[in-house]
C-alpha cells in the first residue's frame, strides 16, 4: 500500500516537472522577442538574458510610420466589427 501511494507522488512530481519544462520551452521564445524588444539596437543580438539598458524607440518608430498606423486601425475595425 505504502509503495503504490509513494509511487503514485514520485509520478505527480514528474508530471508537473514536466509541465514547467514545456511551459518554460514554449514561453522563453516569446519573453525573449519582449525583453529584446526594449533592448537599445546595438544591443539587439546580445546573447545577454538582461539588457543593460532599455528604449522605447523602436515603439516609437513603428507607431510613426503611417502604414502601421493604417494597418492597425484596419485590424480594430474589423476585430471591433466582429465582436460587435
Amino acid at each position: 500500500m505504502k509503495s503504490n501511494n509513494t509511487r503514485s507522488v514520485i509520478l505527480r512530481v514528474l508530471f508537473y516537472l514536466l509541465v514547467v519544462f514545456l511551459l518554460v520551452f514554449n514561453l522563453f521564445p516569446f519573453l525573449w522577442a519582449v525583453i529584446s524588444s526594449f533592448r537599445p539596437s546595438q544591443e539587439l543580438f546580445s546573447t545577454k538574458l538582461i539588457p543593460t539598458a532599455l528604449t522605447l524607440s523602436h515603439y516609437a518608430e513603428v507607431f510613426r510610420d503611417p502604414r502601421f498606423m493604417a494597418a492597425l486601425g484596419n485590424s480594430i475595425i474589423i476585430s471591433g466589427s466582429t465582436v460587435l
